[in-house]
């Protein structure tokens, strides 16, 4: 079983270059992002962990569909016309393909469940 709570501390993390894997387009600095994969099922299309992000603002087409929960930080989030500011314990779900800007305003970090 995993836990994951708002303010929770994550400990594990690594430098993960999802957003150059992602072929995110920064603009500014290209903030660094950290992950831990706590569940992996290659069979099932399924990942889960944590994922966290530095300050900054970019454009990231997702390459799987995710359900995220914000565990620290704050972000805006804009897709399509609509804009939302987020916290800790908001949730979002995003769609393989969508293409999804991201305003960093502190250092995020968020649990996810991405299915490809």
């Amino acid at each position: 079983m995993k836990v994951y709570r708002p303010g929770m501390a994550c400990t594990g993390l690594a430098p993960a270059g999802v957003l150059k894997e992602w072929n995110a387009v920064s603009l500014g600095p290209e903030p660094a992002d950290f992950i831990r994969v706590d569940i992996e099922r290659p069979e099932e299309n399924c990942s889960v962990g944590v994922w966290s992000v530095e300050v900054g603002e970019f454009d990231l087409t997702y390459g799987s569909t995710e359900f995220v929960t914000l565990l620290r930080g704050r972000l805006v989030i804009s897709q399509a016309g609509e804009t939302h500011e987020l916290g800790p314990g908001d949730t979002f779900f995003t769609c393989k393909g969508e293409t999804v800007r991201w305003k960093v305003l502190e250092p995020v970090t968020k649990a996810f469940i991405a299915l490809d």
